[in-house]
C-alpha cells in the first residue's frame, strides 16, 4: 500500500493538476447511534456510509480516503469491496472489468491519521460509472455501501469529516486517468458535532453563573 501511495504521490506532484469537473465523486450518507448528528455524545458511535461513482471516463488508478475527523472521534472499525468501477454488472452472474481495490476487506487507520478505503492501479483504463456496482452485502445494483466506516466520538467539537481525495498530494487520494494524468476527486463531506458530557456543561454553566453573580456584587 505505501508503495501504490507514493506511485500517485509522485503522479500528483509530477503531472498538473485536475480539472474542475472530476471524473470520480464519492457520496456518502452518516448515522450515529443517539440519532442526531449535530448532537452526538461522547461514545457514540458514527458510521460513515460510502459510494464511489464515475462519469464512464476510464480509470486506471485511485487512491481515496476517509479524513479529518480525529478531533472530535477516533477509528473504530472499516470495511471495503474488493473492486468498483465495474464495466460490467449483472445480477445472479457477476461484476466484472473493474478496479480491484487493494484496501479491500477490513480497514485500518494510517498512523498519518486517515483511513485508506480505496486503493487501486491498473494498467487498463475503466470505465464503469459504479452505479450497478455490488456492494458490502454483494448485492449487484442493490445500492449497499461499497465501503462502511465505524468511529466513536471522543470530544466535543464539530468537523467536516472528508470522504475521497486529500489536499495533501502527498497521501496519493487521486484518481489517475489515460496518460498517467491526476485528478482531484470530488469529496463527500458529513458535519458531526459531539456535544460536551452533561457533567461538563453543568459545570460549564455553574462556572459562568458564579461569575455573573461575582460580578454583580462588585
Amino acid at each position: 500500500m505505501r508503495l501504490l501511495t507514493s506511485v500517485f504521490a509522485s503522479v500528483a506532484i509530477l503531472v498538473a493538476a485536475a480539472s474542475a469537473n472530476a471524473t470520480v465523486s464519492f457520496i456518502a450518507t452518516a448515522t450515529t447511534s443517539g440519532g442526531d448528528l449535530n448532537a452526538v455524545q461522547i461514545g457514540d458511535t458514527i458510521t460513515l456510509n460510502i459510494n464511489i461513482r464515475s462519469t464512464g471516463t476510464p480509470i486506471f488508478g485511485l487512491g481515496a480516503a476517509v479524513e479529518d475527523y480525529r478531533d472530535i472521534a477516533s477509528f473504530q472499525s472499516g470495511n471495503a469491496v474488493a473492486g468498483y468501477l465495474f464495466e460490467i454488472a449483472i445480477p445472479a452472474v457477476g461484476a466484472f472489468n473493474g478496479l480491484d481495490n487493494l484496501s479491500q476487506g477490513a480497514l485500518v487507520e494510517n498512523a498519518a491519521g486517515f483511513v485508506q478505503i480505496a486503493n487501486s492501479a491498473g494498467l487498463t483504463g475503466r470505465a464503469g460509472t459504479g452505479v450497478s456496482d455490488p456492494g458490502l452485502n454483494g448485492v449487484i445494483g442493490g445500492g449497499d455501501a461499497q465501503f462502511r466506516v465505524t468511529l466513536v466520538a471522543t470530544a466535543a467539537g464539530t468537523r467536516l469529516i472528508s470522504i475521497g481525495g486529500s489536499d495533501d498530494p502527498a497521501l496519493g487520494n487521486v484518481a489517475i486517468i489515460a496518460g498517467g494524468a491526476s485528478e482531484a476527486i470530488t469529496n463527500a463531506f458529513i458535519s458531526v458535532t459531539v456535544v460536551p458530557e452533561p457533567g461538563t456543561a453543568l459545570l460549564m454553566g455553574l462556572g459562568l453563573a458564579g461569575l455573573a453573580a461575582a460580578g454583580r456584587r462588585e
